[in-house]
């Protein structure tokens, strides 16, 4: 091996011709004087070289008789060189290189000797190639890194600035990319559609939720491409906890602290005749998982027993259907009622889950919101069926009358979700004694007494409402359209489905400490719900896409 500094120092000034050209070669008629005219120094693969993967360092010359070829590789993290290959008639050589970096790389042309003209041993008249070549792992992006302006979690509508740090690339070229994160999957789209030549680029992203991001950098004009780091992103919901400034969504309706949603499985007769009249009278409203294979239709019918229990009869459609239309929910809770991770069959699967909601959407005129798992068992290749025709799964489950009983116990799991501000879905079954979790109503009642003396922390609704407030905050976008010192007018949209996303959220506009009041109305003069809180926040109630509000305080 020869220094790096001796090479350099012999034959890297001015990096095109290396060597002295002395004496005369034999000359090629073809080449009119000039034996190295048309030559060329190819490589493969041309841009980028993989660690352990060959590199073909080859000369191309339409006459090599009277050339001989010498090739050096230097070290991308020193000044030594290593020769390849000495001077031979060979104009090809083959390279592994061990490590990512930048090559330089020579390749040195000449003449053969004619000892008789000019003493042996003499170099007639050579040129040497002189260029950088990038090497790369195939799965290491250490050549391009990606950083960003802000650190991970950001509040929707953050704008986030994403810069590449290329090394090595002459004229790079960048393209960048966002994918939500949904299960193992990567959903990639393209920031940018073309090749841009700045390294840097601002994303907003339209939805809350978990992103990755990267950049994919090529040399300009090249196919090859390197792909950076991948970053991580979690997008949180709007909400003034989140230091959003004047606006934000607060996280429950009314801002409060908790939600609690009372769910109730297999759509019991019992449920009808205790459950239903002791929500009523706190104005509660309640979800109903009915298992649609044993529903009667009238409430004359015959009253037959379930099978997921003995003792237990089903309520009818016509009954589910009154409740409803009182503002109750009717979940679904499958056809039969199966362990369905047991199930194999694709037919029966589809009937339980899809072939009970059309029968419920048959009998009440609209199609289950909400799906509930038989046994709380499910799988993500469930969810994903279950996802395709409803809009959300039952969680958030806390067994009442199946292991909490006591009037103080579901007293707790209330105070628990206020202390954590978390939301709750409080499972129960039947009413009867010979139904399986049995409630009793009275138990039951002494509790919701105590929920209702806490409805400025906690929020009871739907399992169906507290999903759309939470699915609405997590798309919300908002779009100002004029300010001054005591006024906002402002449109709070969303890209969901506006015929089943009716649920209002509740907007925090932070005003001065000394706001004592306020009003807020629509375009068509409709007022809206306006709630003072302390330090002159507002809380305004609105449905997402129902057009500009205007808000006024004083």
């Amino acid at each position: 091996m020869m220094s790096g500094y001796a090479f350099r120092g012999m034959c890297l000034l001015g990096l095109a011709l290396l060597c002295s050209c002395v004496g005369q070669c034999k000359k090629p008629a073809h080449h009119d004087g000039d034996p190295f005219a048309g030559i060329k120094v190819l490589l493969s693969p041309a841009t980028f070289g993989i660690v352990g993967q060959s590199v073909t360092v080859k000369v191309q010359a339409s006459d090599v008789k009277n050339l001989q070829f010498q090739f050096w590789v230097g070290d991308p993290t020193s000044t030594d060189w290593t020769l390849l290959q000495d001077y031979s008639t060979t104009s090809t050589v083959t390279w592994i290189p061990k490590a990512s970096g930048i090559y330089p790389l020579v390749v040195r042309v000449h003449c053969e000797r004619h000892d008789k003209d000019h003493g042996k041993g003499k170099d007639d008249r050579c040129k040497t190639f002189f260029f950088l070549y990038t090497v790369v792992h195939s799965q290491d992006n250490s050549m391009v890194k990606l950083t960003t302006s802000l650190v991970s979690p950001q509040p929707l509508n953050t704008a986030i600035q994403l810069t590449a740090q290329p090394t090595g690339l002459l004229n790079p070229q960048y393209q960048f990319f966002a994918g939500q994160v949904s299960g193992s999957a990567v959903a990639w789209v393209a920031l940018n559609n073309t090749y841009q030549s700045s390294p840097t680029i601002t994303w907003k992203p339209a939805s809350a939720g978990d992103y990755q991001v990267k950049v994919v950098a090529r040399e300009l004009g090249k196919a090859a491409t390197i792909s950076s780091n991948v970053l991580t992103w979690q997008i949180t919901p709007l909400s003034m906890r989140q230091g959003m400034g004047q606006f934000g969504i607060a996280n429950y309706l009314g801002n409060r602290k908790a939600a609690v949603s009372y769910t109730f499985d297999d759509g019991l007769q019992s449920q009808l005749d205790y459950a239903v009249p002791v929500l009523d009278t706190y104005n509660f409203k309640g979800t109903f998982n009915v298992i649609a294979g044993y529903v009667r239709d009238l409430d004359t019918d015959p009253q037959t027993e379930l099978a997921v229990s003995s003792g237990t009869v089903a309520g009818s459609w016509q009954s589910w259907a009154r409740i409803k239309a009182n503002g109750h929910e009717i979940g679904n809770h499958s056809f039969s009622h199966p362990h369905l991770p047991a199930l194999s069959d694709p037919a029966q699967i589809d009937q339980e889950i899809n072939g009970s909601a059309a029968i419920s959407q048959a009998q009440l005129g609209v199609h289950p919101f909400t799906f509930a798992f038989p046994y709380n068992e499910e799988t993500s290749y469930l969810d994903g069926l279950v996802l395709q025709h409803h809009y959300a799964i039952r969680e958030h489950v806390q067994p009442f009358g199946n292991g909490i009983y006591t009037v103080a116990e579901m007293n707790a799991t209330v105070d628990t979700a206020v202390q954590q501000g978390s939301w709750i879905a409080p499972q129960l079954h039947g009413f009867l004694a010979t139904e399986y979790g049995a409630m009793d109503a009275y138990t039951f009642s002494q509790h919701l007494a105590y929920v209702s003396k806490r409805l400025s922390d906690v929020w009871v609704a739907t399992y169906a409402n507290v999903s759309r407030y939470q699915q609405e905050q997590a798309a919300a976008q908002f779009e100002v359209d004029a300010q001054t010192t005591n006024s906002l007018v402002f449109a709070l949209t969303t890209p969901l489905d506006p015929t089943v996303f009716t649920q209002p959220l509740t907007v925090m506009i932070a005003t001065t400490s000394t706001a004592t009041g306020a009003t807020a109305t629509l375009a068509n003069g409709t007022s809206l719900p306006v709630t003072l809180f302390t330090g002159g926040i507002l809380g305004v109630d609105i449905v997402p896409g129902s057009g500009p509000v205007t808000v006024h305080w004083h």
